[in-house]
């Protein structure tokens, strides 16, 4: 009874889903993203008429951080997801003012 083998059993939430995402990681519009600002970022470098050097050290200060940016996301949703929710934010923008109930007022 000893040698035979105890199984092992993992728990996941609920919430837990890796689907739609590359390599369980990165969604998969955050990478058409980031391929996309690739082909931009190498297509200006391509035509630049500089040393073979300032066009790797261009490229590596000018693609990194934005790549960087757009796989982290802004409080963990994607820059599309935080794009569309700050232009509905800013279409349908408005002033809302608080009164006090005339019962609370201090006699």
């Amino acid at each position: 009874m000893r040698n035979q083998e105890q199984k092992e059993y993992y728990i996941f939430p609920n919430n837990y889903d890796d689907a739609g995402k590359f390599l369980g990681i990165i969604e998969y519009r955050t990478l058409i993203l980031i391929a996309i600002w690739f082909a931009v970022s190498v297509a200006i470098y391509f035509v630049l008429p500089v040393s073979i050097h300032a066009k790797v050290y261009g490229f590596i200060f000018t693609f990194f951080p934005p790549a960087i940016f757009l796989i982290i996301g802004i409080n963990g949703d994607s820059v599309i997801d935080f794009a569309k929710c700050f232009s509905k934010f800013m279409k349908n923008s408005k002033v809302h003012t608080f009164n006090k109930d005339e019962s609370m007022k201090e006699v």
